[in-house]
């Protein structure tokens, strides 16, 4: 049984990033866990039915990550920058301040490249 690999694109300004996009249970719940490296300008895109406080954890993540949450009106509500991956009971999961429908993934360090801040615009195209 295959995993279909369901992509989009999200950019903020002129900078565009290609996504998977976790819809499924399944998605959402392994997300980035036991891959030693993202591509470059390439990230993961949490989607949630609805706004909500989603947190996040990286156990058996093996990249630092940079995890930006995105309301329904696709603007930044929370960052967290350079998260480094977990293991076992050191592993806790982080709380955005403000709900979100999106999570977006991506490589620790592209969010300061890309001056992203909180209220900042995003497109999501999933």
């Amino acid at each position: 049984m295959g995993m279909a690999k369901n992509t989009g694109q999200v950019c903020y300004g002129k900078f565009c990033l290609e996504v998977e996009v976790a819809d499924t249970f399944l998605k959402k719940a392994l997300g980035l866990m036991f891959r030693s490296k993202l591509g470059e300008n390439k990230g993961i895109l949490f989607l949630s039915r609805k706004e909500r406080i989603i947190p996040i954890w990286m156990l058996f993540t093996r990249i630092p990550l940079d995890v930006i949450w995105i309301n329904a009106e696709k603007r930044i509500v929370h960052i967290e920058r350079n998260l480094k991956p977990c293991r076992g009971l050191l592993c806790s999961p982080v709380y955005p301040k403000k709900p979100a429908k999106y999570v977006l993934e991506v490589n620790a360090g592209i969010s300061n490249k890309l001056e992203m801040r909180e209220e900042s615009v995003i497109d999501i195209t999933d």
